[in-house]
């Protein structure tokens, strides 16, 4: 364990702390909003790590962490940068994978900015895969809508898409603990509640469930937060109906995704469709190898809690 200053402290977040933390991570601009914070807190209470120094009150550094059973999750790691080079972010990192392995979790997994991966080394993480990223500018909306037409006619696939109701919930949770490896109701709830109009479901013709998307909307951008298709029709019907829905909203200007490597078809699908790559994250994990949350059938990425 790094042996930390001896006026700095460990602390668990309370809601009272929000806006603090929401501040440092600002700082960052990886463009997390307060409600985005807020809903990481109401997912996981008690998930917020501070370090703080005792003598000042100041927030010296955060990390989130979350327990989805076995499966724990690292996020939004952040160091004050006049504490920087001093391995503070490794002491926050070692308190936050000793928390998880508290709670039971056997592999714990985060999303690293490429210049971060040696911290997270030195603590044990090892690479698992690229976790992209994809944006695109709203400039013409019937084009892109009358795109995704063009494609699903192509695919030659039907798909019922509706917004996610009370009743479809209990599924979702199924498919979602077997494809993710790990119980994720409160996010998706948490989605859910926040966002309705931006949850859905998709289903065959037969009525079995085919997949589901969430996303969360803020100051004119769209966010594809959580989606899972069995196949790649699915996929752009479940697009087509968070971008239609967006569409409708005068202040529609980008769209953002997340997705792993290996789901090839998504990103051939982006690509049609005139996304563009930013910059990548490295997913790595520690602990038990684990194919959880890297499964092909994820297009979109839960929170891709960066670090």
């Amino acid at each position: 364990m790094i042996k930390m200053e001896p006026k700095l402290e460990f602390l668990i977040g309370q809601q009272k702390d929000l806006h603090k933390i929401f501040s440092l991570i600002e700082t960052t601009g990886w463009g997390e909003s307060f409600a985005d914070i807020k809903r990481a807190f109401d997912i996981s209470p008690g998930g917020f790590l501070l370090l703080i120094n005792e003598q000042t009150n100041e927030l010296i550094g955060v990390a989130w962490i979350v327990s989805y059973g076995e499966i724990g999750f690292i996020g939004m790691v952040v160091v004050e940068s006049k504490y920087r080079g001093k391995r503070i972010g490794q002491g926050i990192m070692e308190e936050a994978v000793a928390l998880l392995k508290s709670k039971g979790c056997k592999t714990i997994k985060l999303d690293a900015v490429q210049k971060a991966t040696s911290l997270y080394k030195r603590v044990g993480f090892k690479e698992e895969l690229r976790s992209l990223r994809f944006y695109k500018e709203i400039k013409d909306q019937e084009k892109l809508i009358g795109q995704m037409d063009q494609k699903i006619k192509d695919q030659n696939s039907f798909k019922l898409v509706f917004n996610i109701k009370e009743h479809d919930i209990a599924p979702i949770l199924q498919m979602d603990q077997t494809i993710f490896s790990g119980n994720r109701e409160s996010l998706l709830i948490a989605l859910w509640r926040e966002y309705p109009d931006f949850s859905f479901i998709a289903q065959t013709k037969e009525g079995e469930l085919a997949g589901y998307l969430f996303g969360t909307y803020q100051m004119g951008i769209l966010k594809l937060r959580a989606g899972v298709a069995k196949d790649t029709p699915t996929i752009t019907h479940l697009l087509k109906a968070a971008i239609t829905v967006a569409s409708e909203r005068d202040d529609f200007q980008k769209i953002s995704i997340g997705l792993p490597e290996i789901n090839n078809e998504a990103i051939d699908i982006l690509h049609e469709l005139g996304f563009s790559q930013g910059n990548y994250s490295l997913r790595m994990f520690w602990g038990k190898k684990s194919k959880a949350t890297i499964h092909p059938t994820i297009f979109a990425i839960g929170h891709p809690a960066k670090g």
